[in-house]
């Protein structure tokens, strides 16, 4: 189906689907329409009017249907915040009313993309006499006289020329895969919050609360089992040629071994010590589940890094969108048939399904076709080499992964769980802006790892991506994060908007650390990187530890802004001084080209002088 022709089919049945709900609001009996046109409007219209407003050129039509769903739950949830906000509240009309709106809006947007497409497809070329304007003939491009274009049609130009350049940069695959682990991030972190929050209303609160402990182990697990692959297949996937298969192989038998004794050591301390979780009832029917939830969970969290490895990036948030609508979509068939572990089964279905779909697909479609096209090239890599660096750096990953998961904890020692809460929640937000550095600084290493990227010169690129992203992201959470915790509560915002500003601040350094540590990994060095992430993890868990009986959450705030800092200027120094200079020579340069413009930009009417006649 063309994309003409999927564009009218959205906006009929999204008209019909709006029609019908108009008809049983005014009282018609349309039930078996209503639910149908219902679902429609929630789970398939927003995200489809979305995708084809923009249209994402690297996404084909099935591709874009199908990621259609998750971004329709990620524009609920959006919509549901902002409902929520208003007088009428979170009601079925209010959001059904908010998701037509923002439907219609998105399909005026691709209608008139669509019509000046064709438009453009369709214009021919009219040859022109030579028009005599004050200033003479205005000439075109070959030479002939034209009529000189009107201001509207020189800003449609300007218009198009921006749009040309947008997609010619998320073309780049530098930004491509970088958008693409972006976009993955925010439609699991939307569908998430739809996933707890159909929970809380099909599951009683208890078993909520067991099931989320005990995901949340699951989660850990997996962090420590998947020995940060991310950054060890992004440097060596792209050069091991045809030595690419057992690489990959080899990564998912030992996080996969990893796993499995992880979780069998948690199942037995449980077995031997059941006060460490005194409200989990440890059964067989839950050693199985857990043991194979975070077996496959660890499976499916390395094939991610595989994909972005391979530069097979744009497939990972199709792949989490399905997985994560899957969960939401069992966890609602499983609430009346598994009222224990409904939970924890919609989690490990959809994670089964995943793993044999997606590696079988890696297996024997990408990998074998990876060594057709690569005839025997790659780098010489010795195990030895591999072995030392992903050990280098899962000890520093240990080091950021300890550092994190303990600071709620001395937040709960120290100042009770109220201000617990109120931390987490700010560390959930502050996670968002450490988003935008993350996705970009793994892409950069893919490509300047695969030779198609040179680090100091697209170094700078993704050094000015970070601050066009991140800049408003940090400005506006440090001028709006009063109601933005408002949302949580009024508690959350007395309490947490000092640490929410200080702590989405330290994004910007963080952003430079990051980048230090894709010079070290591109260089092999990373027991910098390890010591670089030990000293992080001991300012932050020593000056937390001493500041927070005396200033709250708001000194942690000052503690993690200040170790970053730090860190930051310490990396800067040793490893970022060419690429900063030259970003600092980018950036003069960008401002000499505006002085320039505006100095030698055309004056006024008045000011202008009078062309000469013409003879």
């Amino acid at each position: 189906m063309t994309h003409d022709r999927f564009l009218g089919c959205l906006v009929v049945a999204t008209a019909v689907s709006v029609l019908v709900v108009l008809v049983d609001a005014a009282g018609v009996s349309v039930a078996p329409l209503r639910i149908v046109c219902g679902l429609f409007l929630a789970c398939f219209a927003p995200g489809a009017a979305l995708l084809a407003a923009v249209a994402p050129p690297f996404l084909a039509g099935v591709a874009r249907a199908v990621l259609a769903i998750p971004v329709s739950f990620g524009i609920l949830a959006v919509a549901g915040v902002v409902v929520d906000r208003t007088p009428a509240g979170v009601t079925p009309a209010s959001m059904v009313a908010f998701t037509a709106v923002v439907t219609a809006l998105l399909l005026a947007v691709a209608a008139a993309r669509s019509l000046r497409r064709r438009a453009g497809s369709s214009a021919l070329p009219v040859p022109r006499k030579p028009v005599r304007t004050r200033s003479g003939i205005d000439p075109d491009a070959t030479g002939r006289g034209v009529v000189a274009a009107p201001r509207a049609s020189e800003n449609v130009a300007r218009a198009r020329a921006l749009v040309a350049a947008g997609m010619s940069h998320v073309r780049d695959p530098l930004f491509l895969n970088a958008y693409s682990l972006g976009m993955s991030g925010a439609v699991t972190s939307a569908l998430g919050v739809v996933y707890w929050a159909v929970a809380a209303r099909v599951y009683p609160a208890d078993v909520v609360g067991v099931n989320a402990a005990v995901l949340s182990l699951v989660t850990l697990l997996t962090n420590v089992a998947q020995l940060n692959l991310r950054s060890g297949f992004g440097r060596f996937l792209p050069i091991a040629g045809n030595r690419t298969t057992a690489l990959v192989l080899g990564g998912y038998a030992v996080t996969t071994l990893l796993a499995t004794i992880l979780a069998f050591a948690v199942v037995a301390l449980l077995a031997l010590a059941p006060g460490v979780l005194p409200d989990v009832a440890l059964t067989p029917l839950l050693a199985v589940l857990f043991v194979l939830t975070v077996v496959l969970w660890t499976a499916f969290t390395v094939q991610d890094h595989v994909l972005v490895g391979l530069r097979r990036t744009p497939i990972v948030p199709i792949e989490n969108g399905v997985f994560a609508l899957a969960k939401v979509v069992l966890l609602i068939a499983l609430g009346g048939v598994l009222a224990r572990y409904g939970i924890i089964v919609s989690w490990l279905l959809p994670t089964a399904v995943g793993v044999v779909v997606v590696t079988g697909w890696i297996l024997f479609r990408v990998l074998p076709r990876r060594r057709r096209e690569d005839h025997g090239s790659g780098e010489r890599i010795a195990a030895n080499d591999i072995v030392g660096y992903v050990g280098a750096d899962y000890v520093g990953a240990l080091f950021a992964i300890g550092s994190t998961a303990i600071l709620p904890v001395m937040v709960l020692g120290a100042l009770g769980a109220a201000s617990s809460a109120h931390y987490y929640v700010v560390s959930l937000i502050v996670m968002g802006t450490q988003l935008v550095p993350l996705m970009l600084s793994t892409s950069l290493l893919v490509e300047v790892s695969a030779s198609s990227a040179s680090f100091e010169a697209d170094g700078r690129r993704v050094l000015r991506q970070v601050l066009l992203l991140l800049g408003p992201l940090v400005a506006v959470i440090v001028l709006f994060a009063g109601p933005i915790l408002s949302i949580f509560g009024a508690d959350y915002a007395s309490e947490g908007v000092a640490a929410l500003r200080l702590m989405a601040l330290a994004a910007l350094p963080y952003a430079l650390i990051k980048l230090a540590f894709i010079r070290l990994r591109i260089d092999r060095r990373v027991r910098v990187v390890v010591a670089a992430q030990a000293v992080l993890a001991l300012l932050l868990v020593v000056g937390v530890s001493l500041i927070l009986p005396v200033a709250g959450i708001t000194g942690l705030g000052v503690v993690f802004l200040a170790a970053h800092g730090i860190v930051a200027v310490a990396l800067s120094i040793a490893e970022l001084r060419p690429l900063l200079a030259g970003f600092s020579r980018d950036v003069l340069r960008a401002l000499d080209r505006a002085r320039g413009a505006r100095v030698t930009a055309p004056a006024g009417p008045a000011a202008r002088e009078r062309p000469p006649r013409m003879p």
